[in-house]
C-alpha cells in the first residue's frame, strides 16, 4: 500500500469515525430530553469500547488464521505487523466494528440498563461482528468461499447490527406508554439535530464505501457517485412511501429513506449501474418505510429506525443489488449471484439471530436488560448519570409539585437565555398568580364563615328571644279561647292564635335554613317500625285531607319490619309534601308510598290537584318562592327548600313530575339500614312478647339505654330469628299462647351461645333460673330494668341509667 493509499484510508477512517457523531445526533434528537444524556453516554462508551475490543479480540478473529471457514485464531491483542498499511487497515475495520455496535444502541434507547448495554457491546464487538467479517471478507471464510459479495458491509456491518437490534428491541419490549393513545404522538426532543445527524451519516458513507477498496484508484470516484445516487434514490423512495401512506412528507421519511439507500449501496457499489443505483436506493427507501409501519403494528419499539435502515437496507443491497449491477463491470451472472446472495443472507441472519437471542437471554437473566419502570419514568439522565437537562429539571420540578399537591412557595430554576428558562419563568408567574388567588379565596372563605357564624348567632339569639313571648301569646290565646267560647271575641282570639303559630313556624323554618347552610344540621337516626311510622303520618294527614274533601291512600312495601333512619326529619319532609298536596287538591286523591328496597327507602307523594307548570317547578325549591298563594297564611315559601336540604342530608334528592290539570308527584330515595344491619356498635337485643303494648314500652326503655332492638311476637318467630340474627342478649316474656319462654332459653343454649337472657313475667317466684338467666317481675320501671341488666353484667348507657 502506497503512502497515498494509506493517507486516503485514514481520511476515510476519519469520515467513518464521524459517523459516531451522526449516530449520537440522530439518537439524541429522536429521544426524549430526560434520556438524551444517557444516549450520548452509550454512544461514547460503545465507540471507545468497541475499538478496544477489536484490538484485543476482533482483529484476530477476523484476520487470523482460518479454522474451517468459521473463525480466525491468531494475531490477538492487535496486528502482528504494525506497518502503515496494516495500521490503516486495522483502524478502518475497527471503526466498522464500532458502527455495527452503535446500530443496536439506537433501537433500544431510553429503557436499557447501562451495565447490560456494556455486555451487549462486548458481545457484538468482541464476538459476532468479527466472526461475520471473517466469513465474508477472509479468503477462506464460509460465505466468501461461496462467492458471497459484500464490498462495504451491507451484510457484515449493517445487517449484523440490524439483526441484533431487532432481537434486542423485541426482547426488551417497548418504552412504557409508547403504544398507548398518547404514546403514538411521541416526538423527538430535537428533530433538527436528527437531520444534522442524518447528513453526517451520509457524509460518513462516502468514507465507508470510498475506503472499502483499501486504495485510492480508478473505482473510488465511481463508488462515491454511486453512493450519492443511492442516497438520493432512498430519499425519493421514502417520500413516495410517506405520501402514499400518510398523504404528506413525514420527517421520518427524510431520515430513514436516504440512510436506507446509503446502506443498500454498500454491497455492490463499484459495479452498480447509475440508474440501477437510484432504483436500488428507491426500493430500500420504500421497504424501510413499510417496515417501520410493520414494527409499530407489532409493537416493536425501534426508537431511531435502526431495523428499517440497517437491516432492511442491508438485505435490499445484499440481495437485490445483484440485479442492478453493470454487466460490463461485474463478470458473474446476475441471477446466479442473486441466488448466492440470498443463501448467504439466510445463513448470516440465522446465525446472528440465534447467537443474539441465546446470549441476550443469558445476559437478561444474569443482569436485567431493562431498567425498573420507576427509573424509566424518571429518566435515565438522572437515574444513571446524576445529570439532567434544563427540560429534565423543569419536568422534575413539575412532577415534584404534583406529588406535593402544588406547593405554591416553591419556584422553578430560571435560565433567562434558553427556551426552557422562558417556560420556567412563565410557570413561576402562573404559580404566583395561583398563590394570589388562593390567598384571596382563603380570605373570602374566612369572611364568609365569619358572616355565616354571625348570621347563625343572630338567628339563634333572636329566635330564643321571640319564642318566649310567642309561647305566652299562643298559650294565653288558647286559654282565652276556652273561656270565651261563646263570646263575639272568639273569632278574633282564634286569629291571634293562628298568627302566633304562623310566626313560630316561620322562626323554626329560618333556624332550619340556617343549620342547613352552616352544615350544623344534625340527623338522629333510630330503629323505626315502618308500618307504625306510616300509620302516624296517616293520622296526622287525615284532618288535612278532610278539609278539602280529599281521599288519602297510604301504602307500605318493605321486607324488613324495622329500618334505621331519622324519623323526625323524614316526618317533617313528608308532612310538608303531604300538606302541599292536600292544600292544592280539592275533592281529589292524595297518595303516599313508602317502599324499601336494597338499602334505600323510596318515598313518593302523589296528588290529583292543579299540577305545576315547568317554570313553577324550576322555582319551588328556592327560598321564599311559592307556586301559588291561596291565602295570607299559606306558608313561608321555605318548606320545600328545607325539605330538599333534609333529603340531601339523607343521601337523596327530591324529584318532581307534574302536568297542569292532572296533579303532581314528588319522590325521593334515602339511604336506610335494615333491622339487623348494625348502624353502630351498640348491643343488638331480641325482644320477645306477644303483647304489642309491652313491646313498645320495653323497646323505648332499651333505646333510651343505648340498645338496638329487634322484635318477635311469638316463640316460633323468635326461634326463626335466632337462627339468622346476630344478637347479644334476649329479653322475653314467659307465657305465650303457643309455648313458653323456656323454649327460647333452650334454643339459645342449643346453639352453644351463652349470652344473657332476661325473662319478664308476672310469675317470677315459679321460674327456676339457669346460667346467665335473670328474672324481672311485672310491673317494672326503667330503674328496675337497669338493675336487672346490671345483674347480668350488661353495660347500659350511663347517662340514661343515672336519670332512671
Amino acid at each position: 500500500m502506497t503512502l497515498t493509499n494509506s493517507i486516503w484510508l485514514l481520511l476515510c477512517s476519519m469520515l467513518v469515525f464521524g459517523m459516531q457523531i451522526g449516530f449520537l445526533a440522530i439518537e439524541s434528537g429522536l429521544t426524549r430530553p430526560k434520556n438524551s444524556i444517557s444516549v450520548a453516554a452509550k454512544n461514547i462508551i460503545d465507540g471507545m469500547l468497541s475499538f478496544l475490543l477489536f484490538w484485543i479480540l476482533g482483529w484476530g478473529i477476523m484476520e487470523g488464521s482460518d479454522y474451517g471457514g468459521l473463525i480466525g485464531f491468531s494475531e490477538f491483542w492487535g496486528p502482528a505487523n504494525l506497518d502503515n498499511e496494516t495500521i490503516a487497515k486495522f483502524v478502518f475495520f475497527a471503526l466498522f466494528c464500532c458502527t455495527s455496535t452503535t446500530i443496536v444502541s439506537g433501537a433500544i434507547a431510553e429503557r436499557v440498563n447501562i451495565k447490560s448495554y456494556l455486555y451487549i457491546t462486548i458481545l457484538v464487538s468482541g464476538l459476532i461482528f468479527p466472526i461475520i467479517a471473517h466469513w465474508v471478507w477472509h479468503p477462506q471464510g464460509l460465505l466468501s468461499s461461496l462467492g458471497f459479495v459484500d464490498y462495504a458491509g451491507s451484510t457484515v456491518v449493517h445487517g449484523t447490527g440490524g439483526f441484533i437490534a431487532l432481537v434486542a428491541a423485541y426482547m426488551v419490549g417497548p418504552r412504557t406508554g409508547r403504544f398507548s393513545a398518547d404514546g403514538k404522538a411521541w416526538k423527538g426532543s430535537q428533530l433538527p439535530m436528527s437531520a444534522a445527524g442524518c447528513l453526517l451519516l451520509c457524509l460518513g458513507f462516502l468514507g465507508f464505501n470510498g475506503g472499502s477498496g483499501l486504495a485510492l484508484n480508478q473505482d473510488t470516484w465511481r463508488v462515491i457517485l454511486i453512493t450519492l445516487l443511492c442516497i438520493s434514490g432512498g430519499l425519493l423512495g421514502g417520500v413516495i412511501q410517506s405520501v402514499a401512506r400518510h398523504g404528506l412528507v413525514s420527517f421520518n421519511a427524510l431520515i430513514v429513506g436516504p440512510l436506507s439507500g446509503a446502506v443498500a449501496s454498500c454491497a455492490f457499489c463499484p459495479w452498480l449501474d447509475p440508474t440501477g443505483a437510484i432504483a436500488l436506493g428507491g426500493i430500500a427507501g420504500v421497504l424501510a418505510g413499510e417496515t417501520g409501519l410493520i414494527l409499530e403494528k407489532r409493537k416493536i419499539d425501534d426508537v431511531v429506525g435502526a431495523v428499517p435502515v440497517h437491516l432492511v437496507g442491508g438485505l435490499v443491497g445484499s440481495i437485490l443489488g445483484a440485479l442492478f449491477v453493470d454487466s460490463e463491470l461485474f463478470s458473474q451472472s446476475r441471477w446466479q449471484t442473486l441466488g448466492i446472495q440470498a443463501i448467504g443472507s439466510v445463513v448470516h441472519g440465522t446465525a446472528v439471530v440465534g447467537v443474539a437471542w441465546l446470549t441476550l437471554k443469558f445476559i437478561d437473566r444474569w443482569q436485567p436488560l431493562r431498567v425498573p419502570i420507576q427509573e424509566e419514568l424518571e429518566g435515565l439522565n438522572y437515574r444513571e448519570h446524576g445529570k439532567a437537562t434544563r427540560w429534565g429539571d423543569l419536568v422534575q420540578f413539575i412532577n415534584w409539585q404534583r406529588e406535593h399537591d402544588l406547593t405554591l412557595e416553591a419556584r422553578a430554576r430560571v435560565d433567562e437565555f434558553s427556551e426552557e428558562g422562558q417556560v420556567a419563568a412563565q410557570l413561576n408567574l402562573l404559580l404566583d398568580d395561583i398563590n394570589k388567588r388562593e390567598q384571596a379565596l382563603e380570605l373570602a372563605k374566612n369572611l364568609a364563615e365569619q358572616a355565616n357564624r354571625a348570621k347563625s348567632k343572630f338567628l339563634s339569639t333572636t329566635s330564643h328571644e321571640l319564642r318566649t313571648p310567642l309561647n305566652a301569646i299562643i298559650g294565653y290565646s288558647e286559654m282565652l279561647a276556652e273561656d270565651l267560647q261563646n263570646s263575639s271575641y272568639h273569632e278574633d282570639i282564634d286569629r291571634i292564635k293562628q298568627s302566633g303559630t304562623y310566626l313560630l313556624s316561620l322562626i323554626n323554618d329560618m333556624l332550619d335554613i340556617s343549620r342547613l347552610d352552616s352544615g350544623r344540621f344534625k340527623m338522629q337516626a333510630n330503629w323505626v317500625i315502618l308500618e307504625d311510622f306510616a300509620a302516624e303520618i296517616e293520622s296526622l294527614t287525615l284532618p288535612l285531607t278532610k278539609k278539602q274533601m280529599n281521599s288519602l291512600s297510604v301504602e307500605v312495601k318493605a321486607d324488613a319490619k324495622q329500618l334505621y333512619f331519622d324519623p323526625v326529619r323524614l316526618k317533617q319532609v313528608l308532612m310538608n309534601l303531604l300538606g302541599n298536596a292536600c292544600k292544592f287538591t280539592e275533592k281529589g286523591t292524595v297518595k303516599l308510598l313508602l317502599e324499601e328496597s336494597r338499602g334505600s327507602l323510596r318515598c313518593q307523594v302523589e296528588d290529583s290537584g292543579r299540577g305545576l307548570t315547568p317554570s313553577e317547578i324550576k322555582r319551588i325549591f328556592k327560598p321564599f318562592e311559592q307556586a301559588l298563594r291561596i291565602d295570607s297564611l299559606s306558608g313561608t315559601g321555605l318548606g320545600l327548600t328545607i325539605s330538599q336540604g333534609i333529603v340531601k342530608e339523607m343521601g337523596g334528592t327530591i324529584a318532581v313530575e307534574s302536568k297542569v290539570g292532572h296533579g303532581s308527584c314528588f319522590s325521593f330515595k334515602i339511604d336506610v339500614k335494615k333491622e339487623l344491619e348494625l348502624a353502630d356498635d351498640r348491643l343488638m337485643v331480641l325482644l320477645v312478647d306477644d303483647d304489642p303494648g309491652t313491646r313498645l314500652l320495653v323497646r323505648e326503655y332499651l333505646n333510651e339505654l343505648g340498645f338496638q332492638v329487634d322484635q318477635a311476637a311469638s316463640v316460633v318467630e323468635a326461634c326463626a330469628k335466632l337462627e339468622t340474627g346476630s344478637y347479644r342478649m334476649v329479653i322475653t316474656d314467659y307465657i305465650f299462647p303457643d309455648d313458653n319462654g323456656g323454649a327460647i332459653v333452650q334454643r339459645v343454649r342449643d346453639q352453644g351461645l351463652l349470652y344473657p337472657v332476661l325473662i319478664i313475667t308476672g310469675f317470677a317466684d315459679k321460674i327456676v333460673c339457669g346460667e346467665n338467666v335473670s328474672i324481672l317481675a311485672k310491673p317494672f320501671d326503667l330503674e328496675q330494668l337497669c338493675r336487672a341488666l346490671t345483674n347480668l353484667n350488661v353495660e347500659v348507657n350511663e347517662k340514661a341509667s343515672r336519670s332512671a
